[in-house]
């Protein structure tokens, strides 16, 4: 009979834990989706060619439906010349409206052997591989159009 008592105590002792256990994993994963999700900054680099002539610039624009506070973005070297983005933040953080962008011209530093064509995909590829924007959110994506933008 004792022995009967203390496997039904054992057993009860058992059942308590898993209702407590799974109560508890319940709690935390409800916590945890119930968590409101940090917004994502996204950003869309894009060149710009005016028509008819070499200039060209990159479009950095605020895609997110909320403001983008760019705290830190380094400067992109190219073949024959380099897109200066750390004049933007030279004097603190840039902070971009939902939809607004910002145009950056690339500076021309010696003689292009091969100019930079409208369709040319070469500064795409580069801005893609070497640009680093940094931004006051958590979460940063930046998409780098491989189109030019004609202007």
């Amino acid at each position: 009979e004792t022995h009967m008592k203390i496997s039904r105590r054992t057993v009860v002792k058992g059942i308590g834990a898993g209702i407590f256990s799974t109560t508890v994993t319940s709690v935390l994963a409800n916590s945890a989706e119930n968590k409101t999700p940090v917004s994502q900054d996204t950003l869309s680099v894009q060149i710009a060619h005016q028509w008819g002539n070499e200039s060209i610039a990159a479009i950095i624009k605020n895609t997110s439906d909320h403001s983008t506070t760019i705290t830190d973005i380094n400067s992109v070297a190219a073949e024959y010349g380099r897109f200066n983005f750390e004049s933007l933040t030279r004097n603190g953080p840039l902070t971009l409206s939902a939809g607004e962008e910002v145009h950056v011209p690339f500076t021309v530093m010696g003689t292009p052997v091969t100019p930079y064509g409208h369709f040319d995909n070469r500064l795409q590829k580069q801005l893609k591989k070497a640009l680093k924007i940094s931004t006051a959110s958590r979460s940063t994506k930046v998409a780098t159009a491989m189109g030019p933008k004609l202007v």
